[in-house]
């Protein structure tokens, strides 16, 4: 039976990154006994951090697949040691157990997620993720604990968060680091590392049109010599900078499901572009990266997904330069008609 009490708080200071940790009692889950040894900490992670899609304001996210540690001296020991370990689940939630009471029993929080075997993490550039902790002490019966980051610790973990729309496809398998904040972002630097500035940290799109890149670097491979003029959404480059930089946008706009096809930007002063073509004339829609990402998400949409894409691009490595290759290889009338009517000439 559950009944309400009012919590008690502690406000836990790590690194840039206020926790405040709530434990509230009675229990709201299964207490400790002699027939039942078993003591248990649980409840819901939360981040906030700014959310350039819901208007460049602060929200509160509740972090999926996020990996945690549980650590303290149990029994009769006077070192401390990590007692469980495990990713919050599908719906922030996390619970961790240890047999009998606990002393100086701490929880670490981690920016850092678990696809297929291979880790993926948000780091500031040491090589580690984001991490912090909250402070349980002495525990002797079981607990609900509410954790909350905020600051960079925030971001990152609302990062990992994001990151499970692709994580979820099971496309790759291979590790990915997103250093941030960092200058050189943003871009896929082709070494397992994505670099995003400080601003694209709170747009869900650039952080997952970056992670694009990844999928189509990992199926596929880059193409060589991408956009060395550099690029813009509906701006005539050529076919490999509009099929690379197309493909990544179609990745951040499909998996957001976003109603209408769009880029949201990190910086506040850019925010939303439409995706659907402005310039529809015949054969210049090969050069023009919204062209090619709306055509990809219209494909998507009728194939119900995004796997026989992957699956062509897989099984044809090295290929694909372009919007045209990729169709030729894809063998699909329905596909041909979307691309012709978005200005592509296969």
């Amino acid at each position: 039976m559950k009944h309400k009490a009012r919590p008690s708080k502690k406000k836990i200071v790590a690194g840039a990154c206020a926790v405040t940790v709530s434990i509230t009692a009675p229990l709201l889950v299964q207490q400790a006994n002699a027939a039942d040894p078993e003591v248990c900490v649980s409840g819901e992670l939360t981040a906030k951090s700014i959310d350039a899609e819901a208007g460049h304001v602060e929200k509160d996210t509740l972090v999926r697949n996020a990996a945690w540690e549980l650590s303290g001296k149990t029994g009769s020991r006077t070192t401390t040691i990590v007692i469980r370990s495990g990713s919050t689940d599908d719906h922030g939630f996390f619970r961790a157990c240890a047999q009998g009471p606990m002393k100086d029993a701490k929880l670490r929080f981690s920016a850092k997620a678990t696809n297929r075997s291979q880790p993926w993490q948000v780091s500031p550039g040491n090589g580690s993720p984001y991490t912090f902790e909250t402070t349980l002490g002495q525990v002797t019966k079981s607990e609900a604990v509410t954790a909350s980051a905020s600051g960079d610790v925030g971001t990152a973990l609302t990062m990992i968060d994001t990151l499970n729309l692709l994580n979820r496809q099971r496309a790759i398998d291979a590790p990915l680091t997103v250093v941030w904040p960092n200058s050189q972002g943003p871009q896929w630097g082709d070494d397992d590392k994505m670099y995003l500035n400080r601003n694209d940290g709170r747009s869900k799109h650039t952080l997952l049109h970056e992670a694009g890149h990844y999928v189509m670097d990992r199926l596929n491979g880059l193409p060589k010599n991408t956009c060395p003029l550099g690029h813009g959404i509906h701006s005539r480059t050529d076919a490999t900078c509009a099929w690379s930089e197309g493909f990544a946008t179609a990745v951040a706009s499909y998996l957001l499901k976003d109603p209408e096809p769009v880029y949201v930007f990190g910086d506040p002063q850019v925010r939303t572009t439409n995706l659907a073509p402005a310039n529809k004339t015949r054969g210049q829609g090969n050069d023009i990266e919204a062209n090619v990402a709306y055509t990809l998400i219209q494909i998507w949409r009728d194939d119900s997904g995004r796997q026989k894409t992957l699956d062509v691009i897989r099984d044809n490595r090295g290929a694909f330069d372009s919007v045209q290759a990729f169709l030729r290889k894809k063998q699909d009338p329905n596909a041909n008609k979307r691309a012709e009517a978005n200005g592509i000439v296969l």
